[in-house]
């Protein structure tokens, strides 16, 4: 029989909040200083990127059909929206529209339509309202993760205070007004929702976010590839058809989506034949286009995307299979049942997205945060593997600054764009290689 005294909690027992209390009050208070700082920093700036998504979503105003895609069709619209800055008095727009004469209209017909939709018209109150945005999405992201990671306040908190304050790609997609951190958020949402609730035509509608996903931005279509390898190797085979049905629906929307705001369901195919003409010199490391294909190609003067595909394909098979065993044989601790498996494969799938095509700006790299929340989760605690944690931590680290351009900026040391690109890829090359080999200790 226990004594009185033995059933009386302790006092951490009693208050375990008065103990969470202060540190989430904490990390609280870093997350506004956070958000704060890069708001005072990339609000005098004007969104060079945006300018090109808004004044091709203003242009789509217009009556008639007209092909912007081609020369002829933007060829006088830099101008003519330069004379309609100078009229309107804007600071931010005039000075983003004398940088950009000279358009480079490249994107989706669906992207330019979605644009167009969220436009009030005035360009000022159109970048705050999309940076604002974009911060969401950046917050919603790490919450949604961190919740499917089953990370406490005291951990997600913080992670949104790193990613929003000293992040370099983060950084980069506020300052040019790109799209990245926007494209990182319904998949994040994709995977809670498929995962964590029971809405009884979820897996069609995952299928539709990732239909519209890739017809926003194609670049995001290794994501649900690898989501797709997964499903195959681990036998979800009616998932993986319901998302197929769902990505054939999403992209139907979207085309019809883009064809009415166009005018023409023709835009797609003047869309693909613009990018086939896309000049190499828009996409040189000098201009800031950080991908391991692109700089390998430079170097080695042979084209390095095929190559590197393969490679990294062959090597997402071999893991795929060998994940598979683990699951099979019990070993396999991040398929324990608070973590979501698919996390695993969104990481990848998000590293493949920089890692593998020839175009990685550096806000192209917003989509390795689902890489680093998972290398987050608490280590193996196994006595023999302590020098391996500790080597671990040290690297995790290293990446995040790797990442941290402006760190270097401060401490007086100017890099080269090549520097800045290596220094980019070695960072995710080291986030690459520890999600491949990292082992988990579990969660109680």
């Amino acid at each position: 029989m226990k004594s009185p005294e033995s059933s009386v909690p302790s006092p951490e027992k009693q208050n375990p909040k008065q103990f969470k209390s202060p540190t989430i009050a904490l990390s609280f208070v870093l997350v506004l200083f956070g958000i704060f700082r890069t708001w005072s920093t990339v609000a005098p700036t004007a969104g060079m990127d945006f300018y090109q998504f808004w004044i091709v979503g203003q242009a789509l105003n217009r009556p008639g059909v007209t092909n912007w895609y081609s020369e002829q069709g933007h060829r006088g619209l830099g101008a003519e929206f330069l004379e309609m800055a100078r009229q309107a008095g804007d600071p931010l727009q005039l000075a983003v529209a004398r940088f950009r004469q000279e358009l480079q209209i490249y994107s989706s017909p669906f992207l330019y339509a979605t644009f167009r939709m969220l436009s009030t018209g005035n360009y000022t109150t159109d970048l705050r309202n999309y940076r604002l945005l974009v911060i969401f999405c950046l917050i919603s992201s790490i919450v949604i993760l961190g919740r499917l990671l089953e990370y406490s306040w005291e951990t997600t908190l913080p992670a949104i205070a790193v990613f929003s304050t000293w992040f370099g790609p983060f950084l980069s997609d506020m300052y040019v007004g790109n799209v990245n951190t926007l494209q990182l958020a319904p998949l994040a949402f994709h995977l809670w929702m498929v995962n964590r609730t029971q809405w009884p035509h979820r897996e069609i509608l995952g299928g539709v976010i990732f239909g519209l996903a890739v017809a926003f931005k194609p670049n995001v279509v290794l994501v649900p590839s690898v989501l797709t390898l997964h499903w195959l190797f681990t036998k979800h085979i009616r998932r993986m058809w319901f998302h197929a049905i769902g990505a054939l629906v999403g992209l139907g929307i979207a085309i019809g989506i883009a064809a009415l705001t166009f005018g023409s369901v023709h835009c797609w195919i003047d869309w693909l034949s613009a990018l086939r003409s896309l000049p190499d010199q828009f996409i040189q490391v000098a201009w800031g286009n950080y991908a391991l294909a692109w700089m390998l190609s430079e170097w080695c003067g042979v084209n390095m995307r095929v190559p590197l595909a393969i490679a990294f394909g062959s090597l997402l098979v071999l893991v795929m299979w060998k994940r598979r065993q683990g699951i099979i044989d019990g070993n396999d601790s991040i398929s324990r049942p608070n973590v979501v498996p698919e996390i695993f494969a969104l990481s990848l799938g998000c590293l493949f997205v920089v890692l593998i095509p020839q175009l990685a700006w550096l806000h192209y790299y917003v989509f390795t945060i689902p890489a680093f929340l998972l290398l987050f989760l608490p280590l193996s605690d196994s006595p023999s593997e302590i020098t391996s944690n500790l080597w671990r931590c040290f690297l995790v680290t290293l990446a995040i600054l790797g990442f941290a351009g402006e760190t270097f900026v401060s401490v007086g040391i100017k890099l080269s764009a090549h520097a800045q690109g290596l220094i980019v890829i070695l960072a995710t090359l080291i986030v690459f290689g520890l999600i491949l080999s990292q082992r988990y200790s579990k969660v109680h």
